[in-house]
């Protein structure tokens, strides 16, 4: 992953991904986004996983429960990352 820091006047423009719970019942969120911003005069785009970000003014959230079951993060230690698990 190549990571970007963008930062001054953006407009969230799309946001969706997942969070579950892992180890320790600690939250974990998958995330992907797409901003849109200008630079002088060109209108700009960034998108793609997002690891962290600060709103400072608003933005409008829905987060919508699973239902009849539950989804948990394992870790895998032969790709290093976790996976969703519905055991």
């Amino acid at each position: 992953f190549e990571e970007q820091r963008i930062s001054g006047m953006l407009e969230l423009v799309s946001l969706n991904g997942n969070v579950v719970t892992g180890e320790n019942n600690i939250c974990y969120h998958h995330t992907h986004a797409v901003f849109s911003y200008k630079d002088g005069e060109r209108h700009c785009m960034a998108a793609g996983h997002m690891k962290s970000i600060t709103v400072l003014y608003t933005t409008e959230i829905e987060l919508r429960p699973v239902t009849g079951g539950t989804i948990h993060r394992k870790y895998d230690p032969e790709t290093g990352t976790g996976f969703w698990d519905f055991n």
